[in-house]
This record gives structure tokens, sequence and C-alpha cells, in this order.
């Protein structure tokens, strides 16, 4: 009998902890309303980046907890840029850059997502301010890709005149 509970408290583990990582895995906000959140983010002077996802993505994981959480943890609240997780495969509904209802999916398919996770950083209309960060870290560059795409954002930004709907 005791063998029975060992042997069943053993597999229950394999079901049970697995389950609890991935509970305590930590999101970054999806958007909500793209027109309004980016108008903000331009308006604050702050770069606007959105990373593409999919669920169970361990190199969407390690992007999310290596650079961006810590960007937004690490950053002075007016140098912070804003950044919004889109999940590649949901449904859930947005407002997009335009104001008219969208999906996250949609918002995918809009910039040619293929590959999760991806990076891009965009002007309050949507418009592309830097070439996109695509995949995962495999060289250990990440963070110089991030900065790169961020610095090549603020030039843009600084000299950019976006008229915002």
């Amino acid at each position: 009998m005791a063998i029975r509970i060992a042997i069943f408290l053993l597999t229950s583990c394999c079901f049970v902890l697995p389950a609890r990582a991935q509970s305590h895995d930590e999101m970054l906000p999806a958007p909500q309303n793209l027109q309004r959140e980016a108008a903000q983010a331009h308006a604050d002077r702050k770069a606007f980046l959105l990373m593409f996802s999919l669920p169970g993505c361990g190199y969407c994981k390690v992007v999310r907890r290596n650079y961006l959480m810590p960007l937004l943890r690490e950053t002075s609240s007016a140098e912070r840029p804003v950044i919004r997780e889109v999940q590649i495969t949901s449904r859930d509904s947005l407002q997009g850059f335009d104001g008219k209802p969208t999906t996250q999916s949609a918002l995918a398919n809009r910039y040619g997502v293929q590959v999760a996770p991806t990076v891009i950083v965009v002007n309050a209309v949507g418009e592309l301010l830097a070439d996109p960060i695509v995949g995962g870290d495999n060289n250990g560059f990440y963070s110089a890709y991030l900065d790169r795409a961020l610095e090549a954002a603020e030039k843009q930004f600084s000299s950019q005149r976006v008229k915002v709907r």
C-alpha cells in the first residue's frame, strides 16, 4: 500500500509541478486599444514595443523574462517604453491603430509575423520604426538587438511628426 501511495504522489508531482510553474510565468500586458495606448506613448515620448509570442514558447519566455520585464522594472519612468504582448494565435479582440476592432492574430498577420518571439517598435499609427527582432536569444546578442531597435526608434521618433488620429 505504501508503494502505491508513493507512486501516486510521484506521478501527481509530474503533472502538478509543471502546471504550477507555468502559472507563475509572468506575462506582459496585452494590448486593449492600440490607438489610445500608442498615442499616449507618443505623447509621452516613449517607445512602443509589441512582442509577438506563442503560448508555451520557451524562447518567448526567455525574451520576456531576461530582456523585456527588466526593461520595465529597471528603467526610469520617464524612459520606460510601453510594451504589449500579442499572442499570435489568439482571437482576443482589441482596438487597432485605426480604432477599428481587430484580433491579436490579425495584428500578427498585419506585420507578417511567422516566428515567435518577434519584437517590433512602432510609432503612434503602427508604422515600424526599426527592423523587427525575430527569434530568441541564441547568440547572447539580444540585448544589443533590443538596444539598437530602441535607438533607431528614438532617432526616428525625435525627427518624425506623426499625425495621431
